[in-house]
């Protein structure tokens, strides 16, 4: 990934008038075990598992910045910001038991609250390896955020340890909460400090550009989607009477689905059918790229091809679920003129996706409608 710096004069200005809140400035709202401890700077924070919200205090661009001290228990420590009243929100969260992993840092945004994306968003898209664990000297972490460009700098480094290409969600001026997930036992009642927290409008440092991401050729760019049901099976037969409703793929080719849905209670989990119309001069049979989180039955003219389960799995068997665009290849048995690709996707945990592409193929495609 390429990387160059901005510094441009609003940049610079922005950075010369940034301004750390102080202690004394900072209100809090806590839930679970979380304490709030006045510190010198700034406020200091003791989690095992529970959040702290900064009150009265929203930033669209900003820097935040602490000192974090954690065991080597299995845990998340992070930041959600530009937080809105629907219960979206960018996330950063540290995993100090992953200390120097691939994943050791993750980035992933929340739609309406509904779920976290983490298994969409890894590698180049969301996660980095660094230096997460130190219970003592602890870890310094800058992140600094400004449009839908992001970046984390641990340590004092002058290169950032994960540059995050792009925010998901619209800038919007938003809330922060730092928050804490310890699963295992520790010798301490709350083993998670987050020390001298300051808060800054404004970036301090220029954040590093990437190149834009390109869109993969024959790539899906547009689907039909339906309304999202309960369910506790796949789907065995293509669904009927769906009105589908054009919904745009990210610039990578991938589809998130919660972006453009709204999820309901019901027994099980949650499901959505989305199709495209493939249109072909000729009879063929051609190969397309396709993934998906997590579950999915994809029916081409009516009969269904293709059964999938990449759920995350623990045990029996071990499976993280990541998503990626070509994690499947299927070949279609296309006739000529319109065919109809209908699939029905379930979220189990970690991210709701589709993706499909037709590499080598003079196929066209539009969303059902």
């Amino acid at each position: 990934m390429t990387m160059m710096i901005r510094c441009g004069a609003l940049t610079m200005l922005a950075m010369s008038l940034t301004a750390a809140l102080t202690a004394q400035e900072m209100s809090w709202k806590t839930d679970g075990e979380a304490m709030v401890v006045d510190g010198t700077h700034g406020s200091t924070l003791r989690f095992r598992t529970g959040s702290a919200t900064l009150l009265d205090t929203e930033l669209r661009d900003g820097t935040v910045s602490f000192v974090m001290k954690a065991t080597p228990a299995r845990g998340f420590i992070g930041l959600r910001f530009r937080t809105q009243a629907d219960g979206s929100y960018e996330d950063f969260y540290l995993r100090p038991h992953k200390n120097n992993a691939p994943d050791a840092l993750q980035y992933t945004p929340s739609f309406s609250g509904a779920d976290t994306n983490w298994q969409i968003f890894h590698g180049p898209l969301g996660t980095a390896s660094a230096r997460t664990q130190d219970a003592h000297e602890g870890v310094a972490v800058e992140i600094v955020f400004e449009g839908r460009d992001a970046a984390i700098f641990l340590d004092g480094g002058e290169e950032p340890a994960m540059r995050i290409p792009r925010l998901a969600l619209d800038p919007k001026s938003g809330g922060l909460t730092f928050w804490s997930n310890v699963l295992q036992p520790t010798e301490h009642e709350r083993p998670v400090v987050l020390e001298d927290i300051r808060v800054r409008r404004g970036v301090t440092r220029a954040i590093p550009e990437v190149e834009p991401t390109a869109t993969p050729d024959g790539a899906v760019m547009e689907w039909g989607l339906g309304e999202v049901y309960p369910t506790t099976v796949l789907a065995e037969e293509v669904p009927t009477g769906v009105r589908y409703e054009a919904s745009r793929s990210e610039p990578n080719g991938t589809l998130l689905i919660d972006r453009h849905v709204t999820r309901v209670q019901g027994e099980g989990v949650p499901a959505v059918p989305a199709g495209i119309v493939i249109h072909s001069d000729v009879a063929q049979r051609v190969p397309m790229e396709f993934g998906f989180s997590d579950l999915v039955t994809v029916f081409l003219n009516g009969d269904a091809v293709y059964m999938g389960d990449l759920r995350y799995s623990y045990e029996g068997p071990m499976r993280q679920g990541f998503f990626t665009p070509e994690q499947n290849m299927l070949f279609l048995p296309l006739e000529a003129g319109r065919n109809e690709l209908v699939t029905v996707v379930l979220e189990s945990f970690g991210g709701w996706a589709l993706a499909a592409r037709f590499p080598d193929s003079d196929v066209r495609t539009e969303p059902m409608r």
